[in-house]
């Protein structure tokens, strides 16, 4: 796990949370990430404090059967980091930590960033054989048949940090290009795509798609 090139806060995480392998490890992570990160571009959580969960909630994991208190170590650790290192403010920082010392109890949560936070995690269950039960998922998208399945296979490759770091800063919450709104685009945008903008200054690059595209709108390749 390299940390060269991946903005500060994103290191500073990785750093403080080690490197496990296991069915609770690295790899896990990522897809929580990944997944995470698709469901909050459609449930306005903060893309980026989902990315930290990702990071964090399993990293103080002393094995991968039982361990009950894996989570409130985990939110004990972004508590010493702190919320500046971490890039995000305080109120943020006791939200996550509360996802974080939860996430294993089976509850679900009608705010944004916990509940995307859960729904990525289980959204990974497949790797341990179980499916998702929509009645344990706390967003629409995290409900949603279409969404279990997408991230139904256990086996798939997890794109490395620099990628996910890369889809995970922040869009502007409304945003509109000619008759659509950044909304009407994250609704319709494959998650591979999610997130690969030039960010310049400040200002994101937006270009009209083609009339025969069913996106609308897309914003630019990072390439």
């Amino acid at each position: 796990m390299t940390s060269a090139l991946l903005p500060d806060p994103i290191a500073t995480a990785l750093q403080a949370a080690g490197h496990h392998d296991g069915i609770h490890g690295d790899a896990h992570w990522r897809r929580v990430a990944e997944n995470g990160l698709f469901v909050a571009r459609r449930e306005g959580a903060d893309p980026h404090a989902v990315l930290l969960f990702a990071i964090l909630h399993d990293s103080r994991r002393e094995n991968d059967n039982h361990d009950p208190e894996h989570g409130p170590r985990a939110g004990m650790l972004a508590e010493a980091i702190g919320h500046e290192p971490l890039g995000i403010d305080a109120g943020t920082l006791a939200t996550l930590v509360h996802a974080m010392r939860l996430h294993d109890r089976g509850q679900v949560s009608d705010n944004p960033l916990v509940g995307t936070c859960w729904d990525a995690d289980r959204l990974d269950l497949p790797r341990v054989g179980i499916t998702p039960n929509p009645v344990l998922m706390s967003t629409v998208s995290g409900r949603d048949p279409e969404v279990i399945a997408r991230f139904a296979d256990s086996w798939r490759e997890a794109p490395t940090w620099h990628t996910l770091a890369r889809r995970s800063v922040a869009l502007p919450q409304r945003l509109e290009v000619g008759n659509h709104t950044l909304a009407d685009w994250a609704a319709k945008v494959d998650v591979e795509r999610c997130g690969q903008f030039v960010a310049e200054g400040g200002n994101l690059t937006i270009i009209e798609m083609p009339r025969h595209s069913d996106d609308g709108i897309a914003v630019h390749p990072n390439q």
